[in-house]
């Protein structure tokens, strides 16, 4: 099966860039639903508290003076008020709204992540294989619990999955910011055409992504991003 996260979904205008020069910090609100608290949050032997997240983020802004913002284990927040049932994009920005505590500024931009024991929906059918969403519009992130937590190396699954959605919410690959160079999978939307890059379309799940994870592991190399997503975040940073 595949599993797969639905990225850019809709939802309102866009707020301005994370790479605007004024923006200053970037900062990563979590909350989280009883019984779906991300694994990434927890140091363990191998990994410390949002390591694969905070090394991507630190890799699109390498070279710029902006600062990145991660909750400890007992900053996440406890998300309220989740409706029953499968949530579909009107639901999760309702979420939000109910439980975002931190808003924008002129130098602040807020990601809000939610991780929720809930499945994600579509045109009203249950997505059992969409681990997570960008909506797009915002900086709402919605992280589907259900999909991955009892795969293996779920750890990992869900955080590189999250750095794919975090990716889209930056803009990456065409969703909003400019490409240095072509590299985009037209056939696949705002995905990127490099296999080994967290944001091609196969990377989001399933034995794909578990491979993928894996080498990476095995590596010690932790930077998902490839070369051409980087150099995208870079020159949009300046």
């Amino acid at each position: 099966m595949l599993l797969a996260a639905a990225c850019s979904e809709s939802g309102d205008d866009a707020p301005s860039s994370v790479f605007d020069p004024q923006v200053a910090t970037w900062v990563f609100e979590i909350d989280a639903q009883t019984g779906a608290e991300p694994e990434g949050a927890t140091p363990t032997q191998i990994s410390e508290p949002w390591e694969l997240l905070e090394a991507n983020m630190s890799a699109l802004l390498e070279g710029t003076p902006r600062e990145l913002r991660f909750p400890a284990e007992d900053e996440i927040g406890a998300l309220e008020g989740v409706p029953e049932g499968d949530l579909d994009i009107d639901e999760l920005i309702q979420l939000s709204e109910r439980n975002r505590d931190m808003p924008d500024t002129d130098d602040t931009a807020v990601f809000h992540i939610m991780f929720v024991d809930r499945y994600s929906e579509s045109e009203g059918m249950r997505q059992e294989d969409v681990l997570g969403v960008s909506i797009s519009g915002t900086r709402i992130i919605a992280m589907f619990s259900p999909v991955y937590r009892d795969l293996l190396l779920s750890r990992y699954v869900e955080q590189s999955t999250l750095i794919h959605e975090v990716g889209h919410a930056t803009g990456l690959v065409g969703n909003g910011i400019p490409m240095v160079e072509p590299h985009r999978d037209t056939a696949h939307g705002a995905h990127c055409d490099n296999d080994q890059c967290v944001m091609f379309w196969l990377n989001e799940g399933s034995s794909d992504l578990i491979a993928y994870v894996q080498e990476y592991v095995a590596s010690g190399d932790v930077v998902l991003f490839d070369d051409a997503c980087i150099a995208d975040a870079q020159a949009a940073a300046q």
